[in-house]
């Protein structure tokens, strides 16, 4: 069987890795690490918004029951006894 039909060619001739190149990879990873960096930043921001928003509307949806329970006690003490012993 011949196994170089298995293997890609990805340049003519052999490359040798010298300095230059080594630079130009430890640049290209540097990049790559700087951006998923910067990504990552604006993901924890977005979720630390997200984050924010969600506790100011849970704290409003408790003040509007406690509000709504207020008027509800009140509204239910106006009701005259009368009406209330109709059972």
């Amino acid at each position: 069987m011949d196994w170089f039909v298995c293997f890609r060619r990805l340049y003519d001739s052999p490359r040798y890795k010298d300095e230059e190149e080594e630079k130009r990879q430890l640049e290209a990873r540097q990049k790559k690490i700087q951006d998923y960096r910067m990504f990552r930043d604006r993901v924890e921001r977005w979720r630390e918004e997200d984050r924010q928003e969600r506790n100011k509307n849970k704290i409003q949806q408790i003040e509007e029951c406690e509000r709504l329970q207020v008027k509800s006690c009140s509204d239910y003490k106006a009701i005259p006894l009368p009406a209330l012993s109709i059972n």
